[in-house]
């Protein structure tokens, strides 16, 4: 074979195509078992960017690049799957995005989207949030609970909605609520007698 050939052919094995087999993630380097041309099996290296990793699945589609154009020296360099990707966003639109539909999506207008089927977990030592925020659901609260500005109720409070510790008020407190009921009892227009023959007024 002349010299020609070998590096015609060592150019053209630059770069190649296939679909992910099997993913070993144990190690500092992913290592992916990749099919290429004619049912060519090899397990290679998988370099992923900083700071971002995943498993593909079965039958992702795979790009290698071999240095020098050895096969011995190949490295998968991109991973992608047409089957889940996350479709239709906007120029300048970022998404990290799963097989099982949960995304994080960065859309125009500076508005951060997370789709969560089952569950959103946050650990952290402490959280600091900004903006005014909108709950909708129910909402337990396992802990202390300071409210550094006024609190305003719009509804009924009763026992089963759970409050599991102390809750601290440093501010007014405005409740425009129809019931309160505390351990069974209504609160709200609740009176009881004391001295001889005298009656509380009401609580609210």
């Amino acid at each position: 074979m002349s010299i020609l050939s070998t590096l015609a052919r060592r150019i053209r094995l630059v770069i190649g195509r296939g679909v992910v087999r099997l993913v070993n993630d144990a190690g500092g380097l992913q290592r992916v078992q990749v099919e290429l041309y004619r049912g060519e099996l090899r397990e290679l290296d998988r370099l992923q960017n900083y700071g971002l990793t995943s498993v593909p699945h079965d039958g992702a589609e795979v790009v290698t690049g071999s240095v020098g154009g050895s096969r011995n020296h190949s490295v998968v360099i991109s991973i992608d799957d047409r089957r889940y990707r996350l479709k239709g966003l906007k120029p300048g639109e970022v998404a990290l995005y799963t097989d099982e539909g949960d995304t994080i999506h960065f859309k125009r207008g500076r508005i951060i989207q997370i789709n969560a089927a089952a569950e959103v977990v946050v650990n952290t030592g402490h959280a600091t949030v900004n903006a005014p925020a909108t709950i909708n659901g129910n909402t337990i609260i396992n802990g202390l609970t300071t409210i550094n500005g006024g609190l305003q109720v719009n509804g009924p409070i009763t026992s089963t909605q759970a409050i599991h510790s102390a809750v601290s008020l440093s501010a007014p407190v405005v409740m425009a609520v129809t019931s309160l009921t505390v351990n069974g009892v209504e609160v709200l227009g609740h009176k009881h007698p004391y001295g001889s023959s005298n009656m509380t007024g009401d609580m609210l």
